[in-house]
């Protein structure tokens, strides 16, 4: 019996062995998947907020009176303080008055004389209109008599007009206040000669409390606005420029009827209370228009929303936390927050920290939901 060959067989065997062996070692391991990216998540919320328009604006004073001499004379007094607030009505400055108090004199002593005058006159002319019919007296005597009378009476009247005006120059002599307000800087001193209706100013009085708020909107929101500001008072914010400053509410006065050339605005006008005399004229302030009341309006943090070559977008947060990119369109900012017109839903949730390194399809993890470590924790060592 013949014994079988079996060397061929087990060389076979080992070379493919080997060859199996090889194969395995040269195939690299599959990559480890990669961790969950830790990333801050918010809810996309749901509320009525209110719809508005911002502007920067500036501070104009209800009345701005520059306060000019009726009169020209002396100052001879001044009745206030530089910065004083002062009533209507209060005297500011005094101008030598003698001048005008003898020529008021002298116009009453016209009028005097001339009443007189005219008195007698008008007893001759009652006594001659008694003796006219006995033809004691003439014609052309009574009709002389009765022209000089009617001459008295209106030269009467003419002095009565020249002792009014000589009393209302001796009453300019006393500058008043015209409305109640703050005065500025002195700019005249006493014992100056000025002259009446002078260009420059003795001082310039602004009232305060309220003031006006001016400000422009653009022209695609005035046919808004007109429509709103025709329905109620619309309510207006205005806060000063600066750290820790608090808003002052105030009411739409009027819009201008401009367009302003060139600019594509349109200026507005509120009235603010300043009775703490906080908003000063020529102030530059922050103004906020509320409109109306935008129903149901979906918001996120500011930090969620990020500008791309499509536009602005969001990483959406899915339930199986990997990461949906969704373009979205925005509205106005409110507070911290923006509105979302479109492109999102109550109740989502979107990424709005960590968005470095995001792609759509990566998974994520919440990172308020990990675990903290103590800063002072003592790190175990590896076991052997």
């Amino acid at each position: 019996m013949k014994i079988p060959a079996v060397a061929p067989l087990l060389r076979t065997a080992a070379f493919a062995a080997a060859l199996s062996l090889v194969n395995g070692c040269g195939r690299p391991p599959p990559p480890p998947a990669m961790p969950p990216r830790p990333v801050r998540i918010a809810t996309v919320e749901q509320r009525d907020v209110a719809r508005y328009v911002d502007s920067i604006g500036r501070c104009v004073p209800v009345a701005s009176v520059a306060i000019v001499a009726q009169v020209s004379g002396q100052i001879t007094e001044i009745h206030f303080q530089q910065g004083q607030e002062v009533a209507a009505g209060a005297p500011l400055f005094t101008i030598d008055p003698r001048p005008y108090q003898a020529a008021l004199d002298r116009a009453q002593a016209d009028l005097a004389a001339h009443q007189a005058q005219l008195k007698s006159k008008e007893a001759q002319l009652n006594r001659s209109r008694e003796l006219l019919p006995g033809n004691f007296i003439s014609q052309q005597d009574f009709e002389a008599l009765s022209s000089e009378v009617d001459a008295l009476k209106a030269q009467t009247k003419a002095d009565q007009a020249a002792v009014e005006t000589a009393r209302i120059h001796r009453d300019f002599c006393v500058v008043r206040a015209p409305v109640a307000g703050r005065v500025g800087v002195l700019l005249v001193d006493q014992g100056n000669v000025v002259s009446a209706g002078a260009l420059q100013p003795l001082v310039r009085l602004n009232s305060l409390d309220p003031i006006y708020a001016d400000f422009p909107i653009v022209e695609r929101d005035l046919a808004d606005v007109k429509t709103l500001a025709s329905k109620a008072r619309l309510k207006v914010h205005v806060t000063p420029l600066g750290p820790n400053q608090a808003p002052r509410e105030g009411e739409l006065l009027v819009i201008d009827n401009t367009v302003q050339a060139g600019a594509g605005t349109v200026k507005l006008r509120a009235i603010i209370p300043n009775a703490d005399r906080g908003l000063w004229p020529e102030q530059f302030v922050n103004v906020r228009l509320t409109l109306d009341t935008l129903p149901g309006a979906r918001l996120v943090p500011s930090d969620a929303v990020k500008t791309g070559q499509m536009g602005a977008y969001v990483y959406v947060v899915t339930p199986e936390m990997t990461l949906d990119l969704r373009v979205v369109r925005t509205g106005q900012t409110y507070e911290d927050r923006v509105v979302i017109l479109e492109g999102l839903k109550a109740g989502e949730r979107v990424v709005v920290g960590g968005q470095i390194m995001l792609a759509p399809g990566i998974k994520v993890m919440d990172a308020e939901a990990m675990p903290k470590t103590p800063p002072n924790a003592p790190h175990e060592k590896p076991k052997a």
